[in-house]
């Protein structure tokens, strides 16, 4: 494996070692400054070294070890063939075992930086064993350096480009890394992976996190590049985000020995690869590769800093009744909803309800109070054990004879209600999940279904799932001359004409003057196409 930086980043090339499990050297070279990476096993990062005199692991041992330029020089002459400086010390009794470990992890930590800022150079794998490993008795998990990296990146846009589109759903890898359970998460990364499962979309994730877009954006990222979660949609490779190029070495470096190797030579190039002609040749060194082109980020979901009266109203009665309700009444669903319908419930609650709609410390304190109550929920009814045992304490709390059903369709109707205020002002998508909940909390209201087909006519993707709706809508009430009329407006708009002038008729049969049903004949039989911008305002 060789190639440019400019093909394939540091982050990619070790991503890519940890999927491999393999061990060897990792070798990285802009202008005469080469850095190398000792990795066992695709798993540990063992040793790190540099021709780079101010990143030498010996100033290390000097300046945080307190060896003395003596006592370097002494243990220099004794240093046996193929024998880390590290341990040529701890022979010499010049410092400990431990303190050495130590002190090689700090200097990893330190190149790693260096390396993982690094846009252009080349790189080189050499797959093998290590030559020190019966010396290596310390080492970074590589895991943990990529997900220790992204919490220091800035470069939000990128990460989201990272991710690939928000509308993809984010799973747990196939494979993830060996011992990725004993990594100390951050709490926004620990509710990040509490959210996984397989269903859920970027964007979704992002509303519900109570860390913020940004921080959550930067979380997901992170668990993506150590391996621990996958995201089939995002792209496999991408250049590094725009970090400052590592200093340029001072003219006095040698490329030919490694200081921080111990003196030793560095690794011969391996014949298994062919040499690649060095891309980019005729910039000046001091000048900046042209950054790569990166496709669109899509833009930042960010909360609404401003909640209407209807809004605040809502939550504040959410808040003063969340003690009195039990977890499905929190989530406005019925104790015998599905799995998928809890999920619909959990992120229109929690996007309504997200704590940054509200500016005032006040209601913003309660928010949060509602906005836990319904994550609290979620959690307890997602997953089977939780829930089973959740039903059987909440049947012994519930009064004997206690009537499901009225709640059952006090719950659709607050879903309703719901779903046409989305509606109302303008936001189809959010409506769509209450005349959902609605209609599967109360599947005998033609209006439910109706409202559902209306929301869904203004997104072409759901086309077929607004026909069907539809259809539901007439099937219960077939005497609603505007199920037929709204239905033919939809098979209008797609073109599908004798459907369309069959659905006016019988809209007229039992509306007699449904505008709709009178226009849309009236433009079929003259062949306009004016209809279609009626029926989209419709």
């Amino acid at each position: 494996m060789q190639g440019r930086l400019t093909e394939k980043s540091p982050l990619d090339l070790l991503a890519e070692i940890r999927r491999r499990q393999a061990a060897g050297v990792l070798r990285l070279q802009h202008g005469q400054a080469i850095r190398q990476l000792f990795v066992d096993g695709g798993i540990i990062l063992r040793f790190a070294a540099s021709n780079v005199p101010e990143e030498s692991i010996t100033l290390i041992f000097r300046g945080r070890g307190g060896v003395s330029d003596e006592q370097l020089r002494h243990a220099a002459a004794a240093k046996q063939p193929s024998e880390l400086l590290g341990t040529t010390l701890r022979r010499l009794g010049y410092l400990p075992s431990g303190t050495i470990a130590d002190l090689t992890r700090e200097h990893m930590l330190s190149s790693m930086r260096i390396i993982l800022g690094m846009r252009d150079g080349s790189f080189e794998f050499q797959q093998g064993a290590l030559p020190f490993r019966e010396q290596l008795d310390t080492g970074l998990n590589i895991t943990e350096v990529l997900l220790d990296w992204s919490r220091t990146c800035d470069d939000f846009e990128w990460m989201r480009q990272r991710l690939g589109s928000a509308e993809s759903r984010v799973e747990m890898a196939t494979r993830p890394p060996e011992g990725y359970q004993q990594i100390s998460l951050k709490p926004v990364e620990g509710f990040t992976m509490s959210r996984v499962d397989g269903q859920a979309t970027v964007h979704e994730i992002c509303i519900v996190s109570p860390m913020g877009e940004d921080e959550t954006v930067r979380a997901l990222c992170g668990l993506l590049l150590a391996g621990i979660i996958q995201v089939p949609d995002a792209p496999a490779e991408m250049s590094m985000p725009g970090a400052a190029r590592p200093p340029a070495p001072p003219a006095s470096v040698s490329p030919a020995r490694i200081p921080g190797n111990g003196g030793a030579p560095p690794p011969a190039a391996s014949s298994t690869y062919a040499k690649r002609p060095a891309s980019g040749a005729t910039h000046a060194a001091h000048k900046p590769p042209p950054r790569p082109k990166l496709r669109p980020a899509p833009p930042p979901r960010r909360p609404t800093p401003t909640a209407d009266a209807e809004l605040e109203s809502d939550m504040l009665q959410r808040f003063e009744q969340m003690r009195q309700q039990d977890l499905y009444q929190v989530l406005g669903v019925a104790s015998a909803a599905p799995s998928d319908e809890i999920r619909r419930a959990y992120y229109s609650m929690a996007k309504r309800f997200h704590p940054d709609k509200f500016m005032r410390d006040d209601l913003k304190q309660k928010a949060e109070k509602v906005f836990g109550h319904i994550t609290e929920a979620y959690s307890t009814l997602s997953t089977v054990p939780t829930r089973t045992k959740y039903d059987e304490d909440l049947s012994m709390r519930r009064p004997k004879g206690a009537d499901k059903s009225m709640d059952s369709h006090e719950m659709a109707r607050q879903n309703f209600k719901h779903g046409k205020e989305q509606f109302d002002k303008g936001r189809p998508g959010e409506a769509v999940s209450f005349f959902q909940n609605a209609c599967d909390q109360d599947p005998a209201k033609a209006d439910y279904f109706y409202w559902l087909a209306k929301a869904q006519t203004r997104n072409p993707r759901w086309k077929k799932d607004a026909e069907e709706n539809f259809l539901r809508a007439i099937q219960i009430d077939p005497s609603n001359g505007s199920y037929y009329a709204d239905l033919g407006a939809l098979y209008a708009r797609g073109g599908v004409q004798t459907k369309a002038r069959d659905m006016f008729a019988k809209a007229l049969q039992w509306d007699p003057g449904n505008i709709v049903a009178e226009e849309g004949l009236a433009a079929l039989a003259g062949g306009r196409k004016g209809l279609l911008g009626m029926l989209k305002a419709n």
